[in-house]
């Protein structure tokens, strides 16, 4: 016989004695396991026959246990056995039983109905705000207004006031420029931070008035051709642009970021 066939042979009787040994101990160990479980049910069967022994009679009560009469002990033990069996294992055999804590079918049926009285609940109506008569008076006005003072304006060849929606789909022909109207110290400048000395040529006036109730306003100034996107800028322009020292560079920075703020205030 060669070394290969020794070798092989030497790992199969190994494994035949692996095999064995583990039926062995395994069939110990269920031999100990099942006698240990009938003493544990004798030792139950005793508590609960002597546990019976001392409650009063009624219609569930359970059979006398005689140390003098075997057959009415096995008799006793079978059935306390059974009642054991009963409460430790359910189907299939041998799985232990879980007892769910479940609510009961009258509690199940009340908390349906509360939910659907929930959900058909109507939500309750939002309460109408009060009207401002006054406030309300106050816009009409100031629409009518605007409608006559652009009438005018457009008689008399002076730049007027136009709505966004008219900035947007522009003239043809015309051109678009943004300034940019300091509020703390009135002054209107370009893009380039030029100032306009007398704004009332190129924009008129009524464009203040439009930008105390928002962030921009709209001109339209017909002789020149052009229509004008006015900003609101909350500062001074004398502190924020002629007071102050820069490079070119900061400068071109400070323009960029204007604009910027100024589209995002929008």
């Amino acid at each position: 016989m060669n070394k290969v066939a020794t070798f092989i042979l030497s790992i199969g009787l190994f494994g035949a004695g692996v095999a064995t040994g583990y039926y062995i101990c395994k069939k110990r160990l269920e031999e100990d396991f099942d006698a240990e479980m009938e003493d544990y049910k004798e030792y139950l069967a005793e508590q609960f026959a002597a546990n019976a022994a001392d409650e009063p009679e009624s219609e569930y009560e359970s059979p006398e246990i005689s140390d003098e009469n075997d057959e009415e002990r096995e008799e006793s033990l079978a059935k306390a056995n059974q009642l054991i069996n009963k409460e430790l294992y359910s189907e299939p055999k041998g799985r232990a039983r879980i007892n769910y804590n479940k609510p009961s079918m009258e509690d199940l049926a009340k908390r349906i109905e509360e939910e659907k009285e929930e959900a058909a609940e109507e939500p309750p109506e939002p309460e109408e705000l009060e009207r401002d008569e006054d406030y309300e008076a106050e816009l009409e006005a100031a629409a009518e207004a605007e409608v006559l003072n652009r009438y005018h304006a457009e008689q008399n060849g002076e730049p007027y006031l136009i709505s966004y929606e008219e900035y947007v789909d522009g003239v043809e022909g015309y051109e678009a420029q943004s300034l940019y109207f300091y509020t703390k110290d009135g002054v209107l400048c370009e893009d380039d931070d030029t100032p306009i000395a007398d704004h009332a040529v190129l924009v008129g006036y009524d464009f203040e008035r439009k930008l105390e109730m928002q962030t921009s306003a709209f001109v339209r100034n017909d002789d020149l051709m052009t229509l004008y996107e006015i900003h609101r800028i909350v500062r001074s322009y004398a502190e924020d642009v002629a007071g102050v020292a820069e490079t070119p560079t900061e400068r071109e920075m400070r323009i960029i970021s204007r604009r910027k703020a100024a589209k995002d205030a929008d």
